[in-house]
Parts: structure tokens; C-alpha cells; sequence
């Protein structure tokens, strides 16, 4: 990670066309992951987040943790970009 403030966060990961509105999740070391923000802007070497919880509670949500299987995959990263 390159920033964090209290909005969001710039990450050094190279953005591509259509990112913008997508998932960012914070992977954990055992692999799950949790989702914390909505992909708003990137380039060549980084990618810019903000996070999504200020808009959740503005809004009165919450984000469905509901398992979809008895034990939750881990996140991974594939590349390939």
C-alpha cells in the first residue's frame, strides 16, 4: 500500500479499463478475504480504492456474510495481468 486515510487507499497494482466500480478485498494470511472498497480510479502502477464502509453505514447497510459452502474458500491471486 502506498496511502491510507480515512476514505480510502492507493495500492501499487496496475489498473485496467473497467476496473473502476469493482470489489477490493483485504486478503488475510489465511487466505479468506474481507471487502473494504470499490476500485475508483487507477494507472500503470497504481490502483486507488475507497473504502466502502463510510458509504454503508451513511446508507444504514451492512455487507452479507452469509457461507455459501460449510467452509469459505481462500482468495488468491492468479495474475496474469
Amino acid at each position: 500500500m502506498s496511502y491510507v486515510d480515512d476514505t480510502g487507499v492507493v495500492f501499487d497494482v496496475k489498473a485496467a479499463g473497467g476496473d473502476s466500480g469493482g470489489p477490493v478485498y483485504y486478503r488475510h494470511a489465511d487466505g479468506t478475504a474481507t471487502a473494504v472498497g470499490i476500485a475508483i480510479r487507477g494507472d500503470e502502477t497504481t490502483t486507488v480504492a475507497e473504502f466502502v464502509g463510510p458509504w454503508l453505514a451513511q446508507w444504514g447497510l451492512t455487507l452479507d456474510k452469509t457461507r455459501t459452502s460449510p467452509m469459505p474458500l481462500p482468495a488468491r491471486y492468479h495474475g496474469g495481468r
